[in-house]
């Protein structure tokens, strides 16, 4: 971001103390991430309170934007500072004025209720070939905080921008949709996620609905997505590009070969990790980064996906103890993603052992969502959590543990036994802490040498 003090104060109904900066270069919301001359925007929260460490930072700060009622605690700050009703809404206000202004060629934003985050980077990574310039959220900022930190982080001369977006309250769509003014959007998936907050898959299609109705120019759908959207009333704002088309990349798994086919042109690459919507989210990538960027061939587009490389916690696949492998799904879970890895471990050959963890964020439907998981066909079962535990108990033939405490003295006799051949997934939503499992199953580094 780079933004005059004038434009601020426009874009935020805020007025200025202190002087007015001549421009504010970039802007952060953590005091300890400050640059010298970034804007600090304090925000305040049931748990904590940004106002508080305004006066630790203010010699380098290059404004302050505060609400008024903090305004006689920040008298005498050495920065300019920005007074405004409502901080939180004023980090809305700049984003938006930044996405509008800052030259962007293309903003694409990645929605649905699962393989946002694998297929942004795929995207990200695609877009960046011939050295052009790409900006995509970092990690998981892509609620209504992280969104606008991601938009005010696109420096001038970016190509792209790759934004996802999450949420898991009714509206928080529409506030996203605004700032974001997407050109392209993106939808892997659409399933029961977060429905503590969303209630149920037709609440959550016409709300993720909501970033597709405001596509400028295209949409692309992945399997499903377009028959769901339609049945729910959801119009693209522009054209729609369904997974099930001839306008789309499609693609065949044999094993860990991967072909993709487009018109008349046809390419393969290897996954090191043959899971069938890993190759159905890299399809998926090519499709948008071939109508974006046509003069790209199918082969250059393969040959830059079997470059990219999943982040930990995500269908990573690991030298596991004792020459055994490791799918590392451990970073998020819902009823569908968690259904795609078991189908991915079931079809590995060799011996094949599940530890899987609760399914959060789902309400009133998590029972119901677990005991539909299909199970069969896993070697070894062992299911952590109060929802997984009680399906253990059902099932009759796996073991369930109440905690991940209670688990990990099993799952270090476990690592014992694993051989060549072995293939342990680990998979659960974030509040299970199951990086724990994958670091006690992870071969050490002398094994590793040898591994994979």
């Amino acid at each position: 971001m780079r933004m005059s003090g004038a434009v601020m104060a426009e874009a935020t109904g805020g007025h200025w103390r202190g002087g007015v900066p001549a421009e504010v270069v970039g802007a952060v919301i953590d005091h300890r991430k400050l640059r010298r001359g970034n804007a600090f925007i304090a925000l305040r929260g049931p748990n904590h309170d940004g106002h508080r460490f305004a006066a630790e930072i203010a010699a380098r700060a290059g404004a302050l934007v505060g609400e008024r009622r903090y305004a006689e605690a920040w008298r005498g700050l050495p920065a300019p500072q920005l007074l405004v009703e409502d901080s939180y809404r004023a980090l809305i206000d700049l984003a938006t004025r930044h996405r509008a202004s800052c030259g962007v060629q293309r903003v694409i934003a990645v929605v649905g209720s699962q393989g946002k985050s694998t297929v942004r980077r795929m995207i990200a990574h695609l877009l960046a070939m011939d050295d052009r310039r790409v900006a995509q959220t970092e990690g998981n900022l892509n609620n209504l905080i992280g969104t606008p930190l991601t938009l005010l982080a696109i420096g001038a001369g970016c190509d792209d921008a790759v934004v996802e977006c999450g949420i898991s309250e009714r509206g928080e769509m529409a506030k996203l949709a605004a700032m974001v003014q997407p050109d392209v959007v993106v939808v892997p998936g659409l399933s029961l996620a977060h429905s503590a907050g969303l209630v149920d898959l037709a609440t959550i299609v016409r709300e993720k609905g909501v970033m597709v109705a405001a596509a400028r120019t295209a949409c692309f759908a992945g399997a499903g997505v377009a028959a769901l959207l339609a049945r729910h009333g959801v119009v693209c704002g522009g054209g729609l590009h369904a997974a099930e088309e001839a306008t789309s990349v499609q693609w065949v798994l044999d094993g860990e070969r991967l072909r993709l086919r487009h018109g008349g042109e046809q390419a393969e690459l290897d996954l090191r990790c043959p899971a069938a919507h890993l190759a159905a989210d890299m399809a998926l990538a090519a499709t948008v980064a071939r109508h974006l960027q046509p003069r790209w061939s199918l082969a250059a587009i393969a040959d830059r996906l079997a470059e990219w490389r999943p982040m930990a916690g995500r269908m990573r696949l690991l030298p596991g103890v004792g020459g055994s492998r490791v799918i590392d799904d451990c970073y998020n879970a819902n009823p569908a993603s968690m259904q795609a890895a078991l189908d991915t471990l079931r079809a590995l050959p060799g011996r094949r052992i599940a530890i899987l963890g609760d399914m959060g964020e789902l309400g009133d439907a998590a029972a119901a969502a677990h005991r539909r998981l299909d199970l069969d066909g896993i070697d070894r079962l062992l299911l952590i959590g109060a929802q997984m535990a009680q399906v253990a108990a059902e099932r009759g033939d796996g073991q369930g543990f109440a905690t991940l405490d209670a688990a990990l003295p099993e799952v270090m006799r476990l690592a014992a036994t694993l051989n060549e051949g072995d293939t342990v997934l680990v998979k659960g939503s974030r509040m299970m802490r199951l990086e724990q499992v994958v670091a006690l199953l992870q071969a050490d580094s002398g094994e590793r040498d040898h591994a994979l």
